[in-house]
């Protein structure tokens, strides 16, 4: 084996390490984007149980002055009032949790790409390296069969081989 060859497989381990190198760092790169988006979707849920917090307690006001005033609370406008204070406490808490899920899908997303990353820098580098060692094998012969001459001895003669039609 000679020494361009030696270099050869030396530069295809290295190809390969790198390879290898960048889908462990992808791979924990979707790690750490799935776990944001799981931190996401906890926020979102602890965020959204605010807006029924306080509309039970916006509730619980209105309904105590509405009973201040002597007003009939189980029909009318006070019922319709409250319903509507439950029915904009109910939409914000929604829309909370919807904006935790969209965002905790966005990393979600983010982590796949981040696989496939990984996935790609890795098969390029194995192919890539294969591709190499061909080239290799090829050019110091092998795989046996008549000998090359190097670009370097003799003739710079190039033959095109013709089999007939």
């Amino acid at each position: 084996m000679c020494q361009q060859t030696a270099f050869t497989v030396a530069s295809i381990g290295l190809r390969v390490a790198e390879g290898i190198q960048a889908n462990k760092a992808a791979k924990a790169e979707a790690v750490a984007s799935e776990q944001q988006a799981r931190l996401v979707r906890q926020t979102a849920a602890m965020n959204a149980q605010r807006p029924l917090d306080e509309g039970r307690e916006r509730i619980g006001q209105y309904l105590a002055q509405t009973g201040q005033s002597n007003v009939d609370l189980s029909r009318g406008s006070p019922v319709e009032a409250a319903a509507k204070i439950a029915e904009r406490a109910q939409r914000d808490h929604l829309t909370a949790l919807h904006g935790g899920e969209v965002a905790a899908w966005g990393h979600k997303v983010d982590a796949v790409a981040a696989r496939a990353r990984g996935r790609s820098a890795l098969q390029g580098a194995i192919l890539g390296a294969g591709m190499s060692l061909l080239g290799e094998a090829s050019k110091e012969n092998w795989f046996g069969g008549n000998p090359r001459r190097s670009s370097h001895a003799g003739s710079r003669t190039f033959i095109v081989p013709y089999h007939g039609l």
